[in-house]
């Protein structure tokens, strides 16, 4: 029988104001990858209100545990 653990569960991230979307989407692609991670974007919307954009990208990372 497999075995799921959730090393993070769920991670939200707020932020207000300006800042390079580009570099922080290839950081935390690179962390998972890095660390050798499968890592499959679910989700990737913008919404578009008064205030600003707001954008909701939602990704699964995982990977097969050995006994090791």
């Amino acid at each position: 029988m497999s075995e799921v653990d959730y090393v993070v569960p769920e991670l939200d991230i707020d932020w207000e104001g300006r800042l390079d979307l580009k570099e922080l989407y290839s950081f935390a692609k690179q962390w998972f990858l890095k660390r050798k991670y499968d890592l499959t974007e679910k989700e990737y919307h913008t919404i578009q209100t008064e205030e600003g954009d707001k954008l909701r990208i939602k990704w699964w990372g995982y990977k097969k545990v050995d006994d090791y």
